[in-house]
């Protein structure tokens, strides 16, 4: 079953008057970080460092044997490790 011209030329202009979300705009990019799970922790790009977690008050509870290897994952320019990220180090206080 065809369209009449007038439900074709309707539906243009409906379509003309949709919102066009993602066009234009000066929206901002969610920052994927936000949501702390273990599922997102996993999804950052993870690397080994020496040096560990930047976070002075770091809660890793697993105890030192010998030279401490952590893997750790940039958050807003910092090496944290799981613990911190899940327990919301760098989620509010983006100043530290």
């Amino acid at each position: 079953m065809a369209l009449t011209p007038e439900q074709a030329k309707a539906l243009l202009i409906e379509d003309a008057n949709k919102s066009r979300g993602g066009r234009g705009g000066s929206r901002t990019k969610a920052d994927p970080t936000q949501v702390r799970t273990i599922q997102v922790w996993f999804k950052l790009n993870h690397h080994i460092s020496e040096e560990g977690c930047q976070n002075p008050d770091c809660n890793d509870p697993r105890p030192l044997k010998g030279v401490k290897v952590d893997i750790v994952a940039d958050v807003k320019g910092k090496r944290i490790c799981r613990y911190c990220f899940l327990d919301g180090y760098l989620l509010t206080n983006t100043k530290e």
